[in-house]
């Protein structure tokens, strides 16, 4: 069917109706086509750049009357086009799409009532995949402020795009002059440098899976990143999966309605599934409340597709899977419901997507020594954030030595000194990062104690200020309700021998 397409001049035909159309409906079924089309192998992009199709879409993705909806598509399908097209995005850097596409790099869901979030990830795509990997596009884009607008949008976004733009931060950075600026950035609203937000999700990431202790110590020396059992100690281990930001920032809010939004999403894939599968088809309302908005089964549909993809989200250049973006364009496009069933997107989906490995390519195109003062807590995510490889391939050998063990397979034994050797490096490279987390959890407590001790001695001293200048026993009325910092029956275990 592609081939026929292609044959009967179909792209050709696709761009005058979109061209010469003014309905918004026909031009938004010209680009859901275009959509498709553009992923259907490397022919179609190369002929529709010939045709001048990127030209005509960004001119109807910079024209502001067009709804967002449609902007959005346009957006997905520039990305589509030159992904794996160097003609094509160099006609981009030329029709003036570097700077189009740049200006909307911005999070701003309280200004519209559309889907902000997901008009946001194509644009992200676009950039990921019209401008990253293209040098003259790259310089462009950063003499423009690009690389600061995305790291703006960074700080305030839910976690789904975040994740995005992290992957595409971890494959621009690797241009020197992105990543010199990446260090220059700090943010208008807390001041904090890239660094430490970057931290701040790590870290967040990591209580998701349960890997670390209240002291911000790894549990699990033999998996590191991502251990077995969770955590006895802490109840709230269950609720960290959906944990949407890191501790910290100031788009909490916004943060807890996605990850609600996603909460709900998952649900609805799962029971859409089960009665798919027990039925062999189910008939769908019309609309369904996601989010608290009112929405499709074919857009909830396209919002849990928009999930999946590569590592980094990203499909086309580099990746393999469909583009995140893409499935969020297609949030209203005509799909049956049952691709929930047919695809298996569900809570599994949502739940394998990790950005600890783009964390790392970053922090590892920037360097791992930072220009800012690190508090404790971070100093302790930064040595696990170093240890990263070492971790991932000591979780991989081992589960290579448990398949063995489940299969019934004795490998030989040059083999298995060659696996036990791996596994043993690795773990102590591993124990001397747990043991600096440590060294680091009591450098914190002790301070702690150290400042708890300030705070009461600063307490005596204005009490004997004010009992001097009461001249009677007032003051030692005070005194008396305070703890003694140096009596071995303070119920608090606080001593000055604890201090020293």
């Amino acid at each position: 069917v592609p081939d026929a397409f292609l044959e009967a001049s179909g792209n050709s035909i696709v761009l005058q109706l979109l061209q010469a159309t003014r309905s918004r409906e026909v031009q938004r079924k010209c680009l859901n086509l275009l959509q498709v089309a553009v992923r259907m192998g490397p022919k179609f992009p190369e002929e529709l750049g010939q045709l001048g199709a990127v030209g005509l879409l960004i001119e109807l993705f910079t024209d502001k009357d067009n709804p967002m909806g449609s902007r959005q598509l346009c957006a997905s399908v520039l990305a589509g086009l030159c992904a794996e097209n160097a003609e094509n995005r160099r006609e981009f850097r030329k029709k003036d799409g570097v700077e189009a596409i740049r200006a909307e790099v911005v999070y701003r869901p309280d200004e519209t009532t559309d889907n902000h979030l997901f008009y946001t990830l194509c644009v992200v795509d676009c950039v990921w995949s019209a401008v990253v990997g293209t040098r003259k596009n790259e310089i462009r884009f950063l003499d423009s402020g690009g690389l600061f607008s995305l790291l703006d949008v960074l700080e305030v976004s839910p976690l789904l795009l975040k994740r995005q733009i992290i992957g595409c931060l971890a494959d621009l950075l690797l241009y020197r002059k992105a990543a010199k600026a990446f260090t220059q950035w700090n943010s208008q609203a807390t001041m904090k440098g890239a660094l430490k937000i970057l931290l701040e999700l790590w870290q967040s990431e990591q209580e998701a899976a349960g890997s670390m202790d209240k002291d911000g110590v790894v549990r699990e020396l033999s998996r590191p990143l991502n251990p077995q059992e969770p955590p006895s100690d802490n109840n709230d281990w269950m609720l960290a999966a959906d944990r949407p930001e890191s501790r910290g920032s100031n788009s909490s809010m916004n943060s807890s309605k996605a990850s609600m939004r996603l909460r709900q999403a998952r649900n609805f894939a799962d029971v859409a599934a089960a009665s798919m599968r027990s039925k062999g088809s189910v008939q769908f309302p019309s609309r369904i409340n996601f989010g608290g908005q009112q929405q499709s089964p074919t857009s909830i549909n396209a919002n849990i597709q928009s999930l999946q993809g590569k590592g980094c989200f990203k499909g086309g250049r580099g990746g393999g899977g469909a583009t995140v973006a893409a499935a969020a364009a297609t949030a209203s496009a005509p799909k049956p419901a049952p691709a929930v069933a047919a695809h298996g997107f569900g809570r599994e989906l949502l739940d394998r997507q990790d950005s600890r490995a783009k964390i790392h390519s970053v922090l590892r195109c920037i360097g791992f020594e930072s220009q800012e003062a690190l508090t404790i807590a971070e100093r302790q995510q930064m040595e696990l954030v170093k240890l990263f490889p070492t971790a991932a391939e000591l979780e991989t050998w081992i589960q290579v030595q448990s398949n063995l063990e489940q299969r019934g397979l004795k490998p030989i034994a040059a083999d298995l000194k060659w696996i036990e050797d791996a596994i043993a490096d690795r773990q102590s490279e591993a124990g001397k990062v747990q043991a600096l987390q440590r060294k680091l959890a009591d450098e914190r407590r002790s301070e702690e104690l150290a400042g708890l001790n300030r705070f009461y001695e600063d307490i005596r001293g204005r009490a004997q200020i004010r009992r001097g200048a009461m001249g009677g026993d007032g003051g030692d009325e005070f005194l008396g309700g305070l703890p003694s910092m140096g009596s071995d029956d303070d119920d608090d275990g606080f001593s000055s021998g604890d201090n020293a």
